[in-house]
């Protein structure tokens, strides 16, 4: 029961701060990132390093690490999945001090909306580049743990004609259940919860992943402005 409750608390924290990142403080940030010319950043970094800044504001009582490789098991062989980097993860060395057991929550984070290039669509993406993840032993998210999170920026596009494509992209590619809405209404200017849970080829299985998309519609450039 204490660990329930301390799952719901980690999600409704992560909506906490996207909830920030929305607010007038977190697009400041949001400006902030885009202003920056330095570095050849992509769009979806920059909204990473002020949603990083939302999550510390809200998680004090855990470290959060952006992009730190999958942490190896003592007294395991390798594995290629020890390379991969999700966007976040939290760990808290307090309650166990190895780093993979202390590693408690996986956020990855994808941008929805139309395509901005021929070469890229984001919705195929968030499903092939982002759930896949959780779902497979080459990158292992998620792993030892019975929950993580996706995060989705709504960049534009009806969250309908978004949620028809993702869930088209996972019968294609993925043999997971589709995304549902936990309450039937979407929340505009404002983050909306939808999940699933599934079967996988690591532990923990099965495994709820919990998917929460942030309406960021017109708060800023799809594309990266070139340098001044």
């Amino acid at each position: 029961m204490i660990l329930s409750k301390r799952r719901n608390r980690m999600v409704e924290d992560v909506e906490r701060s996207l909830a920030l990142l929305r607010s007038e403080t977190g697009i400041n940030w949001i400006n902030a990132e885009f202003a920056n010319g330095k570095g050849n950043r992509k769009v979806e970094n920059r909204l990473n390093r002020a949603f990083l800044f939302c999550l510390r504001n809200v998680f004090q009582q855990y470290t959060i690490v952006q992009e730190l490789p999958i942490q190896p098991k003592t007294d395991t062989p390798y594995s290629p999945s020890e390379e991969k980097k999700p966007d976040f993860s939290f760990f808290s060395l307090e309650l166990n001090d190895d780093l993979h057991e202390g590693v408690y929550f996986h956020i990855e984070c994808k941008r929805l909306g139309s395509a901005t290039s021929r070469s890229w669509n984001y919705n195929e993406a968030y499903v092939n580049n982002g759930i896949r993840r959780f779902t497979t032993d080459e990158f292992c998210y998620g792993i030892d743990r019975a929950m993580g999170a996706m995060v989705g920026y709504i960049e534009d596009m009806a969250f309908e004609d978004i949620l028809m494509h993702v869930n088209t992209e996972i019968a294609a590619k993925l043999t997971v259940d589709p995304l549902t809405k936990h309450s039937p209404d979407w929340q505009e200017q404002a983050t909306t919860r939808l999940g699933h849970t599934f079967d996988r080829p690591f532990e923990k299985s099965p495994f709820t992943l919990h998917h929460l998309w942030l309406d960021l519609r017109g708060c800023y450039p799809r594309k990266v402005p070139p340098a001044a």
